[in-house]
């Protein structure tokens, strides 16, 4: 079927933090493994400032939404007699 070029293959690598050089050796070794050439589409990392950055926010949005949830609770159960019965069994 494919007699004069193989199919393009696609493959996404997912790792840990990598530097140019270990990204040039990887490379070389992808090369070397597949017998043709190797082209990168998109190379993307997020270092640790980044991530700490990200949970940091993260957290911040998860306490306010958890503020504005009590906040809706009081304003909605404010004319509610007796609040404190409102979960028993009666």
């Amino acid at each position: 079927m494919y007699k004069s070029k193989p199919p393009i293959r696609h493959t996404a690598i997912r790792s840990s933090f990598i530097n140019e050089s270990q990204r040039d050796t990887l490379l070389r070794a992808m090369k070397a493994l597949a017998n043709s050439e190797v082209a990168v589409q998109r190379f993307d990392s997020v270092g640790p400032s980044i991530g700490e950055q990200v949970a940091s926010r993260a957290a911040l949005a998860v306490g306010v939404a958890a503020l504005a949830v009590v906040i809706y609770i009081m304003i909605a159960f404010q004319k509610v007699k007796m609040p404190s019965a409102m979960g028993s069994a009666r």
